[in-house]
């Protein structure tokens, strides 16, 4: 008798347990992962092209010195006379290549890039020597190509990726005067110049591979110490202080422009 019930009540409890089980609440689905957590589209390296526009500044002195003198603007070597303010503006279009590396949401990567330029300006003002002499001089300058290398950081949320970069920048400039009363002399000198590029940007990827963006950048090449003259000879301007020798000299002081670029890359 006591096996079966022992029986009964078992085959009860088969019975039983799926539709008790039935009653339960459904299992607790995994939480999702947080957004911290989403794959890192923005590591890689990356290669792609750029251009855009850019205007600036590139100040230009002109002054008397001796010949003799190795820094016509030195002390006691020359004498400086009119600044010339030059408004510079043109285009540019090169390429860059990088790397990025994400972690979470925060990518930080370094880039090198390279452009082709015609960044360029002109202006013609009365010139004033330190003797009161007045003349008319042009005075020109020009960016031929640039070059930076930079790190980057930014913040990705998704496909879009804020970033702020800055570093090391090169360029190549000429500069040249003309004067166009007085001596009637003229002169060029092409400069390799070393600065700094301070910048930021926002890219948009719609598939992790290819990247396009759009970029400002500051660039600041300081003052540079590249100078050439020519003679002040049947100038008119020579005696009252200046000899025969003497020679009439231009220096680039400072060249700093901003520039705006759209750009596009492919990612691996």
């Amino acid at each position: 008798m006591g096996r079966l019930v022992f029986a009964l009540a078992a085959l009860a409890v088969c019975f039983l347990s799926p539709a008790r089980a039935a009653d339960l609440p459904p299992a607790p689905m995994p939480p999702l992962p947080p957004a911290s957590m989403a794959p890192p589209i923005w590591s890689g390296l990356y290669i792609g092209i750029d251009g855009g526009w850019a205007g600036g500044t590139g100040n230009q002195i002109a002054g008397v010195g001796s010949a003799t003198f190795g820094n016509p603007f030195s002390t006691g070597g020359g004498m400086p006379g009119t600044v010339a303010g030059i408004s510079t503006n043109g285009g540019l279009v090169g390429g860059h290549i990088g790397y990025n590396y994400q972690v979470s949401n925060l990518v930080v990567g370094l880039e090198a890039s390279a452009a082709w330029a015609s960044i360029n300006g002109t202006t013609t003002m009365g010139l004033t020597f330190p003797n009161g002499a007045m003349s008319t001089a042009t005075w020109s300058t020009k960016v031929n190509w640039q070059a930076t290398a930079t790190p980057r950081v930014g913040f990705a949320y998704g496909n879009w990726l804020a970033y702020a970069k800055g570093g090391l920048a090169a360029a190549g400039d000429h500069v040249s005067v003309a004067q166009l009363t007085g001596t009637g002399g003229a002169f060029s000198a092409t400069q390799q110049r070393a600065g700094y590029t301070v910048g930021a940007g926002v890219e948009w990827t719609p598939n992790g591979s290819w990247v396009l963006g759009i970029e400002y950048d500051y660039l600041n090449f300081g003052s540079s110490q590249n100078y050439a003259g020519f003679g002040l000879t049947n100038s008119g301007l020579a005696g009252a202080g200046f000899g025969a020798t003497s020679r009439f000299f231009s220096e680039n002081v400072d060249l700093n422009y901003s520039e705006v670029l759209g750009r596009a890359s492919y990612k691996w």
